[in-house]
């Protein structure tokens, strides 16, 4: 018996994202308000960041990290409590 792939399972990302499991925070209305996340997959190009609540968070913004001084963001999807972000300016 041969496996083949199911399509809808193959990697369209440019960078490979890394698991982790770290805390950050998005600065939203021109550095006034922050809200808390954590990262849970990062790549060169982007992450996925989990949420308490999407309620708020807006379709850019900058995210602070221990390892990111500070990265504009565009989000790419929405689902549950998660983001997908684009890197702006990414390499």
């Amino acid at each position: 018996m041969t496996a083949e792939l199911d399509s809808s399972f193959v990697e369209h990302r440019s960078s490979v994202r890394h698991r982790v499991l770290k805390r950050g925070v998005i600065v939203i209305n021109s550095g006034r308000s922050t809200l808390n996340c954590t990262l849970r997959n990062i790549s060169d190009g982007g992450a996925k960041l989990q949420f308490d609540s999407l309620l708020g968070v807006p379709d850019t913004f900058d995210i602070i990290t221990a390892e990111i001084l500070r990265q504009t963001c565009k989000v790419a999807w929405r689902g549950g409590a998660e983001v997908g972000v684009a890197f702006v300016n990414a390499a």
